[in-house]
């Protein structure tokens, strides 16, 4: 399998290896580490990044590129969600580049929610807990995105007070649209 972009990132304690499209890798990986690494330098001087192009070589401390995400979300509060299931990452790693729109990624973390959580409904607060645990703000149109997925693209329905569940159909779009093999 032929692959665009191989990264190799060391940064404190976080490693990761990502392999796959240059596209999802600058739409969704890149700005997680470019990040992290803000984070890592506010807390620990001296700790940067090391990231290894296709190629092998070094690509400095800041990976190559610049964050096209948005700005880091502010300190998380004492009741913010946070995915429990050792199955997050890698379960992202398993999204394909078609996952990088914002309504593809709420459909994508609800089937995380309801897959791995083992949550058969899910409110917005959790998609937001997912996104934070990316070190991304959610989309300021969250709202909008769940009404599009509830009532054009049925992906979700709404079951009352704010929480909407998984449908069959949200379920197989993920499955064989989102997910690689």
């Amino acid at each position: 399998m032929s692959h665009d972009v191989r990264v190799h990132i060391r940064l404190g304690t976080l490693r990761l290896a990502y392999e796959g499209s240059r596209t999802f890798y600058e739409a969704s990986v890149e700005p997680l580490v470019a990040r992290a690494a803000q984070r890592g330098r506010r807390v620990a001087a001296g700790d940067g990044a090391r990231t290894t192009t296709a190629g092998g070589a070094d690509a400095g401390s800041e990976p190559a590129g610049t964050p096209t995400g948005p700005a880091a979300p502010a300190a998380p509060t004492l009741d913010a969600f946070v995915p429990k299931s050792p199955e997050f990452g890698r379960f992202l790693r398993r999204l394909g580049p078609e996952a990088a729109e914002p309504d593809r990624q709420v459909v994508a973390l609800a089937f995380y929610l309801w897959n791995y959580e083992r949550r058969e409904t899910f409110t917005a607060h959790e998609i937001e807990g997912c996104f934070a645990a990316l070190g991304l703000r959610s989309p300021g149109d969250l709202d909008d995105i769940l009404v599009d997925l509830t009532d054009r693209k049925r992906f979700v329905e709404g079951v009352g007070d704010g929480a909407w569940r998984l449908t069959k159909k949200g379920e197989n779009y993920v499955k064989t649209r989102l997910l690689s093999a």
